[in-house]
């Protein structure tokens, strides 16, 4: 919550969407695929929520949220079928494999909006140091779960500055039409 609160987000894009066999002996068996979908959309009010999965039997639609196939693994899957807009939140809950992680960011980097985040989740702590190598790291969560793999890095994009810039080098001051 201290992380995204202050972002004004238009647009969320979630690798991993969840499926019932991974998902219902962690959370019940009242699970349904894209729970972190909704509470996605529920969070940020005025924000399209775009969710995306290897398994197209999670697949679905409901209002602000749509959902599609992709690979992850896949860097050419990836920029083809991710829509080719500017994402305010991208968080990678897919895989889990670091060279998935690797590839997702790599392809998906340059369409997080200036001021907009990263984030990682699920990286096991043998892979935590290489990842967070990829780009700008606002913050890291070294976990303490006994798998060694509740870790997350986030990333944020700089904000774009606009700088207005003028000449005035081969103008003589006796020249100006003020």
């Amino acid at each position: 919550h201290q992380h995204l609160s202050k972002i004004k987000v238009k647009n969320l894009l979630e690798i991993g969407i969840g499926n019932v066999p991974l998902m219902s002996p962690i959370v019940g068996e009242t699970y349904r695929p894209g729970a972190s979908l909704r509470m996605w959309r529920d969070y940020f009010t005025d924000a399209t929520i775009y969710g995306c999965d290897i398994d197209k039997s999670v697949l679905f639609e409901e209002e602000r949220i749509k959902t599609f196939w992709v690979d992850q693994s896949s860097d050419e899957i990836l920029k083809k079928h991710v829509p080719d807009i500017q994402y305010d939140v991208i968080i990678d809950d897919g895989s889990h494999d670091p060279n998935h992680m690797v590839t997702s960011f790599k392809a998906l980097w340059s369409r997080v909006a200036p001021g907009g985040v990263y984030i990682i989740e699920d990286i096991h702590e043998t892979y935590l140091d290489p990842i967070q190598k990829l780009g700008p790291v606002e913050y890291i969560h070294r976990g303490t779960g006994v798998i060694g793999s509740d870790n997350f890095v986030m990333f944020r994009k700089p904000e774009q500055k606009i700088l207005w810039v003028t000449a005035f080098r081969d103008i003589k001051r006796d020249t100006w039409p003020l």
